[in-house]
C-alpha cells in the first residue's frame, strides 16, 4: 500500500487501519469507500469485507482492520505532513482505545513529522483527547506490545519518553481536524473541535455541499496562502457545480478549503528525557472531567484560511 498521495494539503498518507461507515451526508460520495469497494472484489486482499458493491455503488460494511503500516512513519527520515487514516476514521467506534494509543505513541516518537487527523466523529475525539494525559502509561504500554519494541531501533528509554511527551500536553506535531460539509455539520462539529485539546486545529470543508458561515468562530482572523489576512471579504463561493464550493480569498480569488487554529506549547526534547517508571494498568479517568490547563484559554491563537 503506497504512502504517496494526491491530496494537496498533505505530503503522505498513513493507514494503520482500514474501514469505516457512513455518518452523515458528506460520506455519500466518499473516495475511500469507492476504493475499498473496488479492491474488495475478486481475490482476497486487505480490503476484503470492508465494503460491498450494490448496483455499481460501494458502501462501507463497518468492518475495521489493522494493517501492517503502524510503524511506517518511524522509518521515514525526511520530515513530512502525514494524513492519518485517509482510508478510515481514527475515532470510528470500531477502533479500540488501545489501537488509538498505539497510533498516538508512534506520532509521539516520530516527532520530525506533522500528523493531520481528520474526523467526522469529534465527540469521541474530544473524549479521548481530554483524558489522554491520564492514559500516558497505557499509550507507552501499547507501543511496547508492537514488533518495534524488540527491534534494534527501539530506545531503552522510549517508555518514559512517550509518557513525558503525552503528559506535557497536546503533541505539537499532531493536528486535529473535523470535516464540515454544510452549516449543520459545522454547527455540530466545530464547537466540539474547539473544546478538544490540540496544538493545531483545522477544518476540512470538502466535500462542501452548501454554504457555511464561519463568522462565529473566526474572530481571531483569517489568512490565505497568498499572504492576505483579515476576516471581512473572505466569502463562500457558490458555483453551479457543488464540487466547486470553497472559500474565496478577496485578494487573489483563489479557492481554499482549510483553516487551522494553532496553540503555542513548549515540547520536551525526546533525546533529553530520562526513563520514567511506569505502572502497568494505570487508572483511566472514566469521564471527561474538568477542562485541563492545556486548553486554548489564554493562549495565542490564529486561524489560517
Amino acid at each position: 500500500m503506497s504512502s504517496k498521495t494526491k491530496i494537496e494539503w498533505t505530503d503522505a498518507s498513513w493507514n494503520p487501519i482500514l474501514g469505516c461507515s457512513r455518518v452523515s451526508e458528506g460520506c455519500r460520495h466518499c473516495y475511500a469507500e469507492g476504493i475499498a469497494g473496488r479492491f474488495s472484489q475478486g481475490k482476497p486482499s486487505v480490503y476484503s469485507g470492508l465494503a460491498v458493491m450494490t448496483n455499481g455503488h460501494a458502501q462501507w460494511t463497518g468492518k475495521i482492520v489493522e494493517t501492517r503500516q503502524l510503524l511506517q512513519p518511524l522509518s521515514w527520515r525526511r520530515p513530512r505532513r502525514v494524513f492519518v487514516n485517509s482510508m478510515s476514521d481514527l475515532f470510528h467506534p470500531g477502533v479500540s482505545d488501545e489501537l488509538i494509543d498505539r497510533i498516538f505513541a508512534v506520532m509521539a516518537l516520530a516527532e520530525q513529522h506533522t500528523f493531520q487527523i481528520l474526523t467526522k466523529r469529534p465527540e469521541r475525539m474530544l473524549e479521548y483527547c481530554y483524558r489522554l494525559d491520564t492514559r500516558a502509561a497505557s499509550v507507552s504500554l501499547a507501543m511496547a506490545r508492537t514488533d518495534w519494541w524488540d527491534s534494534p531501533k527501539a530506545s531503552p528509554c522510549a517508555t518514559g519518553a512517550i509518557e513525558d511527551l503525552i503528559n506535557a500536553g497536546p503533541l505539537p506535531n499532531v493536528w486535529l481536524g473535523v470535516s464540515v460539509e454544510n452549516q449543520a455539520a459545522a454547527d455540530e462539529r466545530i464547537p466540539l473541535l474547539l473544546k478538544t485539546p490540540a496544538a493545531v486545529r483545522f477544518i476540512s470543508a470538502e466535500p462542501l455541499l452548501g454554504p457555511v458561515s464561519l463568522a462565529q468562530w473566526g474572530e481571531e482572523g483569517l489568512e490565505c496562502e497568498c499572504g492576505w489576512r483579515g476576516l471581512e471579504g473572505a466569502a463562500m463561493r457558490d458555483e453551479p457545480d457543488p464540487d466547486d464550493y470553497g472559500f474565496s480569498c478577496p485578494k487573489c480569488g483563489e479557492t481554499c478549503s482549510h483553516i487551522t487554529q494553532r496553540t503555542a506549547r513548549r515540547r520536551p526534547q525526546l533525546g533529553n528525557l530520562r526513563r520514567r517508571k511506569r505502572t502497568p494498568g494505570a487508572a483511566h479517568a472514566p469521564g471527561l472531567g474538568p477542562e485541563p490547563a492545556r486548553s486554548m484559554q489564554g493562549s495565542r491563537r490564529a486561524i489560517f484560511l
